[in-house]
């Protein structure tokens, strides 16, 4: 018995088939079926009862699966302190705007605790970030979604309010003065988020729950650059919908203003998601209770 057999194993069972199985682990689907097939010859009983069309687990099956994985959590707590004792490194994956603008100040006031702890940060959209957690490639990201299930755990670390950003042009300044409505503002030429960007999910999600289609938006770019929507705005390219975060300096230079969504404020939640059993492993264990403790 070996723990590619019980990745396989437990794989089979999260996904209730074989061929999402193979998918998951990026092998064929023979290989699947060898690797339980030899996992069960070895154990002496029959973990998973199939047919062509269902797959269910026997009584021994059940239990077993308990035990693989608490054999794989436990394999991955101990490499996981033996990786760290020689590279100390931490896996952190960022989606756009807590990449620009939380990352840098908690990674900064980490490192002034913990000098010795290096930083390997991928940037990307949310859904990409949390995809690669799911995956294993990262181990922990700072995103603008969350998603919890039996292997993620998600924290929230920061709230932040939703603002449509228009340039500084007597046009807008005009809006400003009559408290146009939210809708009329929105009629403006837009700039859109990438897809897969949390800010355009909540976006979509808020003019929804107005009654606006995202599609008759008067859509002038699609940008996944902050910075470029920034300056583009400032350039009155468009418009767009932005959070506080992104926003702030620009409006302190005098070169944007920010309109809210509603009066009582549109809020959104930023995430810290890590796996589960990088709780127990360091340097992960240090910098979840720091942010916890922010």
């Amino acid at each position: 018995m070996d723990f590619r057999q019980l990745e396989v194993f437990c794989a089979v069972v999260e996904w209730n088939s074989f061929s999402m199985a193979a998918v998951h682990l990026n092998v064929s689907q023979p290989t699947i079926s060898n690797h339980l097939t030899n996992l069960e010859s070895f154990l002496g009983t029959k973990l998973i009862a199939r047919t062509t069309k269902t797959l269910s687990l026997t009584d021994q099956g059940r239990e077993f699966y308990h035990y693989a994985k608490q054999l794989l959590r436990l394999r991955d707590k101990t490499l996981g302190e033996f990786l760290y004792m020689n590279n100390k490194k931490l896996l952190l994956g960022v989606s756009s705007v807590p990449g620009v603008f939380l990352m840098p100040e908690y990674v900064a006031k980490f490192k002034s605790i913990h000098p010795d702890i290096v930083f390997d940060i991928t940037q990307s959209d949310s859904r990409r970030i949390i995809s690669k957690i799911e995956d294993g490639i990262l181990d922990m990201g700072i995103v603008g979604s969350k998603m919890s299930t039996d292997e993620l755990i998600t924290l929230p670390i920061y709230k932040d309010e939703m603002m449509i950003a228009a340039p500084n042009t007597e046009k807008y300044r005009e809006f400003k003065e009559t408290n146009a409505p939210v809708k009329e503002i929105l009629k403006s030429p837009y700039i859109v988020r990438e897809d897969g960007s949390a800010t355009r999910t909540d976006t979509e999600s808020y003019m929804h729950s107005v009654g606006l289609d995202p599609s008759n938006l008067n859509i002038v770019a699609h940008m996944d650059n902050l910075s470029a929507i920034l300056s583009s705005i400032e350039n009155g390219l468009g418009i767009s919908i932005l959070s506080d975060l992104v926003t702030k300096k620009s409006v302190e230079r005098g070169s944007m203003l920010t309109f809210p969504l509603t009066k009582s404020g549109t809020f959104r939640q930023y995430y810290l998601i890590y796996r589960k059993e990088k709780e127990e492993i360091s340097p992960y264990r240090e910098f979840i209770e720091f942010i916890r403790n922010l």
